[in-house]
């Protein structure tokens, strides 16, 4: 798989991207951490400057994307951007997502390196796929190991979607504790939840095997990799 910075926008974004969840695209994804600047759409920006933009977007905009969409992301910050669900309790995961739709639950068998894996996934509307993964611990009970989202806009428009969700997820989180500028793409954003476990919102493109390019924003919540500046 390979990620770029240059976008491409498709009509059957949405289509294409659920194509990439089945070809197991979507997965735990842990980002380096870097703090100090943030960008949209490749310009590095200070903090403040970052959330003027998002107060003056949002205000272009209106509260969301459109309205299906808006109780779709409404929904998703309303799990995600609660410190004291996480890490996320397997019973709770599987009735959340359940008033969402159809789940799938799979069991992966260990090898010699991994632990036994369970996975819960699904998918809200043609814009939102999801994945929580669970790892067998050795007190014989499955615990949290990491969340991906996956949010796509039909419009092929991802910054004012990123910048609603960058709003709301502020509004119930606070200040971010570390970003990151990507060159070419939308800066990845991360809040402190619990127990070291962190949220991210960042940009990715990806080029599944055999499909085209696919861009869209990812939210990811698990323990971080590397230590910030």
């Amino acid at each position: 798989m390979i990620r770029v910075g240059a976008r491409l926008v498709f009509r059957l974004l949405p289509f294409f991207a659920s194509a990439a969840i089945c070809a197991g695209i979507l997965s735990c994804k842990r980002p380096d951490r870097v703090s100090g600047t943030a960008s949209i759409s490749g310009a590095q920006l200070p903090l403040k400057q970052l959330d003027a933009s998002v107060a003056t977007d949002t205000a272009r905009t209106g509260n969301a994307p459109g309205l299906d969409s808006a109780t779709i992301l409404e929904d998703l910050v309303g799990l995600i951007a609660e410190r004291s669900r996480f890490p996320l309790a397997l019973v709770d995961a599987e009735a959340r997502f359940r008033s969402w739709g159809p789940i799938k639950r799979e069991e992966q068998e260990p090898n010699n390196v991994l632990p036994p894996t369970l996975v819960l996934s699904g998918n809200r509307g043609p814009i939102l796929n999801y994945r929580v993964e669970y790892d067998w611990d050795e007190g014989r009970s499955w615990k949290f190991s990491c969340f991906t989202a996956s949010i796509v806009d039909p419009s092929g428009r991802l910054s004012p979607t990123y910048r609603i969700l960058l709003r709301m997820i502020r509004k119930r989180l606070g200040k971010p504790a570390w970003t990151k500028p990507e060159e070419g793409r939308l800066t990845t954003v991360a809040w402190n939840l619990r127990h070291r476990i962190e949220l991210s919102l960042s940009e990715e493109v990806d080029y599944p095997a055999g499909g085209p390019q696919t861009d869209h924003l990812t939210i990811s919540i698990s323990e971080p990799q590397g230590d910030p500046d």
